[in-house]
């Protein structure tokens, strides 16, 4: 008789993102996983296509945390430059996370790729939120460029926003 498993795919991104961190990227496997949820692999295959789409998930829904925490920290923020700081802050220990996988998500050449596209319309979407209520109101709009600064910039050692912000300072003219 098949064992019953409630929230079955929760259990799964929990395990495999507590997997992901404990072991990183190169030691991931499905059939780990597997062990992990005592579940057999195909059970897995029934809810994620591929390792890469499992682990594509559990950073989907990393972000999304991050994203819920980006916002509740940045609406009683006091100015652009300091709402900016935060995300790149949230930004960065979020990447710090799925250090060898957030590279290749965010340097793909790929424009198309489905998760790296989530993840920047989400951000641009925040970013554009933040210039609008702070009055940032320029053409061509800074945003999409804000935001691959931020991507590419949260992918170095040891950055600190600081060091970044004369350079978006002087983009939209804070």
């Amino acid at each position: 008789m098949p064992k019953i498993i409630k929230n079955l795919q929760k259990e799964i991104l929990y395990k495999s993102r507590l997997f992901l961190k404990e072991h990183g990227f190169e030691n991931f496997t499905v059939r780990a996983v597997a062990n992990e949820c005592n579940i057999a692999v195909g059970t897995i295959y029934n809810y994620y296509p591929s390792k890469e789409s499992l682990i594509a998930n559990i950073m989907l829904d990393g972000w999304k945390e991050q994203i819920e925490m980006i916002k509740s920290k940045t609406e009683r923020s006091f100015n652009c430059t300091y709402s900016l700081k935060i995300i790149f802050g949230y930004l960065y220990e979020y990447q710090k996370n799925y250090k060898s996988t957030w590279a290749n998500l965010v340097n793909s050449a790929d424009i198309e790729n489905e998760h790296r596209a989530i993840l920047f319309e989400e951000l641009s979407e925040l970013i554009h939120s933040t210039f609008l209520y702070f009055g940032v109101n320029m053409s061509p709009d800074p945003t999409a460029f804000v935001t691959e600064i931020l991507l590419f910039e949260t992918t170095k050692e040891n950055i600190e926003y600081d060091d970044i912000a004369p350079f978006i300072e002087r983009i939209i003219k804070l």
